[in-house]
């Protein structure tokens, strides 16, 4: 009985990885560095685990989901303040952060809905956090490109 449960996988574990799937056609992920493609891949190892029962490795995967979010957050804290230090240097002023946080956030909460809808929670928590790791990190490479083409427009006018 154990060995056909396994075989199956559990209705959790189904729903999360359809989902993620669904998210790597979406996006058209190939990059094994993107967040959402090593979590599904961390997931499907976890189901080919013959060691814990389908309960245990709902929990296992609820977990790991949860703390990938948190990894996320974290490395989001960080484009923000790279964000706001670059901003200040470029534009010699203190960015409205507070705004542009909103902004995002409005953006990426759209894009979910439309693509995404009322999903599994965690997935979609997971899924919120991923666009917004992408807009602030479009955010910053923006801000750079403009300092680069700044910088050069300078050198063209002294030379």
């Amino acid at each position: 009985m154990e060995s056909n449960e396994i075989g199956r996988g559990s209705p959790f574990y189904n729903a999360v990885i359809k989902e993620l799937s669904l998210i790597v056609e979406t996006e058209n992920i190939v990059d094994q560095i993107n967040p959402i493609l090593s979590l599904e891949i961390k997931l499907y190892y976890i189901k080919k685990n013959g060691n814990y029962t389908m309960a245990e490795k709902d929990d296992i995967m609820k977990r790991i989901i949860i703390e990938k979010t948190r990894s996320l957050e974290h490395t989001i804290s960080g484009l923000v303040k790279e964000y706001a230090d670059a901003y200040q240097r470029f534009y010699q002023k203190e960015p409205e952060l507070h705004y542009t946080y909103i902004k995002i956030l409005k953006k990426v909460k759209l894009v979910a809905q439309e693509l995404y809808g009322q999903k599994l929670n965690y997935v979609k928590t997971f899924y919120f956090r991923y666009l917004e790791w992408m807009m602030w990190n479009e955010n910053l490479q923006d801000l750079r490109s403009q300092a680069v083409k700044k910088i050069r427009s300078g050198y063209h006018k002294n030379g």
